[in-house]
């Protein structure tokens, strides 16, 4: 096929499915992968990290690693759309566990992959692009994920402000990256971010996703008992609507909460 080298370049032949130039696949070629900065928990979960690779087996493609991460998301963000379709229904409680084990699994999967890679030798000239790619795709997912645990699908906005941020974050660590030649980490970064997410994913599998609708002041009544003698309601009725809500979350809430209330 001819290319029009005035119509566009890389991205033009990429939608084109055209052919990439010699100077683009020598680029990729001798492109290398360094990275600068280290979060809080990677020296902690690496160790689990390069335990786990030294059980992979060395005929299995590091490339099939990142795609099984990709999958999970995609099986995880289906299951979302059915159960969550407008993202303001509440889902199983068990489809919270899996979004959390998924989630958990991506991260791993995604962060072994480069690591079987250099202890097998098989190193793939676009294994970075083809990683790189797939973590794109996966994070738009794991925002909507997050917009149905979340339920704010009765604002579309910030719907809409969860994927651009995501998308925005993301390219701009790539840019980052390709102009300086380093993946640069800062303290708290994805590995946070990622487990962050699954524990509030298995919060959401135990108490449900109108853990995240509480009010903050119920919060605040339940652990401040200064603030909860100056705001205690003064009839019967009132205490039993001020516990109300707790009270759908989890059982024990509404006696723990009634008892404190009588001091």
């Amino acid at each position: 096929m001819v290319v029009d080298e005035k119509r566009g370049g890389l991205l033009y032949r990429c939608l084109t499915f055209d052919k990439m130039s010699k100077g683009e696949v020598a680029g990729v070629r001798y492109h290398s992968y360094h990275v600068r900065g280290s979060t809080l928990l990677h020296p902690v979960m690496n160790l689990f990290w390069e335990w786990l690779v030294a059980k992979v087996p060395h005929w299995l493609s590091s490339n099939l690693l990142t795609s099984a991460g990709l999958v999970l998301n995609i099986v995880t963000g289906l299951l979302f759309l059915h159960y969550c379709p407008t993202a303001t229904e509440e889902a199983p409680g068990w489809l919270y566990l899996f979004a959390c084990v998924s989630a958990f699994t991506y991260q791993t999967l995604d962060c072994i992959d480069g690591k079987h890679q250099f202890r097998t030798g098989c190193n793939n000239d676009v294994a970075e692009i083809f990683d790189h790619a797939f973590d794109a795709f996966s994070n738009s997912l794991l925002a909507v994920e997050m917009a149905c645990m979340l339920q704010i699908g009765s604002h579309p906005n910030l719907v809409l402000v969860f994927e651009l941020a995501t998308i925005t974050l993301f390219y701009e660590t790539q840019w980052l990256n390709y102009v300086t030649g380093y993946m640069n980490f800062g303290k708290i970064d994805v590995t946070e971010g990622l487990l962050m997410y699954c524990g509030m994913l298995l919060l959401t599998s135990v108490y449900g996703p109108r853990l995240w609708m509480t009010q903050v002041n119920e919060f605040r009544a339940s652990f401040n008992p200064e603030w909860r003698k100056d705001t205690a309601p003064s009839s019967n009725s009132d205490r039993f609507s001020h516990t109300s809500h707790l009270s759908r979350l989890h059982p024990s809430i509404n006696t723990y909460h009634i008892n404190l209330l009588r001091y």
